[in-house]
């Protein structure tokens, strides 16, 4: 039976299979990169490390240790990652088995899934073309970056977000477009790059609408910069810098 969300426009199933392809690959490619580095070259290497880290090489380690110890006992470094996935992954470990490690890669693999449904339902809503929304998923997901969203890495939520507030825009639900834009603006500092999309949508009939009715427009445009702003301001007050 063709899976359906409540919407009746088969999103889940126009999703899945790419999603579940591009995990397929990456484990390919993951298994294969251990083999090469631990029988064909069984000396320790930089990159039989990373090899051996899995989903959680490269800054995905810095997002696990955020997320499991917080900013303060690690290097100054860290606090060049932003915080969102690291609570996140920090409150899904605090209430299920998972330590903060295997909590990381399931929220980023939760935000992948998700950010194929939004996208799906973003481009039907522009074009009304449902070929091109299946094209557009299985794009997404099988790009060659889009490893990333298979990895402990932020790229998934961020992009999940991303999407999230220009859909919301488009329907002028302004409070969710500010709750999305907020978020993305905590889950990467290119997150602050919405305001100008939120802008140039909040303009759109600013002349036809009443002024309390701004309110809500001029909120969503701000919202991605007070995101990253809060967490600035934090860390200027934690670390002085």
């Amino acid at each position: 039976m063709r899976l359906a969300d409540r919407r009746g426009d088969g999103a889940l199933t126009a999703i899945l299979p790419g999603w579940i392809t591009a995990r397929l690959l990456v484990g390919g490619a993951l298994a294969l990169s251990r083999f090469l580095a631990g029988e064909l070259h069984p000396t320790v290497t930089a990159a039989a490390v990373r090899a051996h880290q899995g989903l959680l090489a490269w800054d995905a380690s810095w997002y696990a240790r955020i997320a499991a110890h917080g900013y303060a006992p690690l290097p100054d470094e860290s606090i060049r990652f932003f915080p969102l996935v690291p609570i996140l992954s920090r409150g899904l470990a605090d209430v299920t088995p998972l330590d903060a490690r295997g909590a990381l890669v399931v929220v980023a693999n939760a935000s992948a899934l998700v950010l194929g449904l939004l996208l799906y339902r973003l481009v039907r809503l522009e074009t009304g073309d449902g070929a091109l929304a299946r094209r557009s998923v299985w794009l997404v997901a099988l790009a060659p970056p889009a490893y990333v969203f298979v990895m402990g890495y932020t790229e998934a939520t961020a992009s999940a977000l991303a999407v999230a507030m220009f859909l919301a825009l488009r329907t002028r639900r302004w409070g969710w477009a500010a709750l999305a834009g907020a978020l993305a603006g905590l889950a990467r500092p290119v997150g602050v790059l919405l305001v100008v999309p939120a802008a140039i949508e909040a303009t759109r009939g600013w002349r036809a609408v009443r002024p309390r009715q701004r309110f809500p427009r001029v909120i969503a445009v701000v919202a991605p910069a007070a995101g990253a702003g809060a967490y600035l301001g934090w860390v200027q007050l934690r670390f002085g810098d």
